[in-house]
């Protein structure tokens, strides 16, 4: 599912099954994926999700898929992205994946798209 979160028209898949981390997983092997896990009580969090909506250019990055996670919501789905990828969970977080591993991970207020196109492509 599609939404837009924030004040852009930057679209982020949802994630809100295991059946999505699957199918993410897949695709990380055809591209670069990022995942987003947002905590939606976290002004932190927000500004991490404005920063990249207002900063966020398809032309510009390698990143072909952006998935959102509401940690409230999906705290299991969270726990299993970190155990799968051997990454301490952190909120807000990014991680993006390729080829089945994670190639990049930052949080806070390292979240930032000029971090992530100068690190990831």
């Amino acid at each position: 599912m599609k939404l837009v979160y924030g004040m852009s028209n930057t679209e982020w898949n949802t994630i809100t099954s295991v059946k999505d981390l699957e199918r993410i997983h897949e695709e990380s092997f055809e591209y670069a994926v990022m995942i987003l896990k947002h905590s939606t009580s976290c002004s932190v969090s927000y500004m991490a999700l404005d920063n990249l909506n207002s900063e966020w250019n398809d032309s510009e990055i390698c990143i072909k898929k952006k998935y959102i996670l509401d940690l409230l919501s999906y705290r299991e789905l969270s726990n299993m992205i970190s155990r799968k990828y051997n990454i301490i969970h952190q909120s807000p977080q990014v991680i993006v994946l390729q080829n089945g591993s994670p190639i990049y991970e930052n949080s806070h207020f390292g979240i930032k798209f000029k971090n992530l196109k100068n690190s990831v492509c």
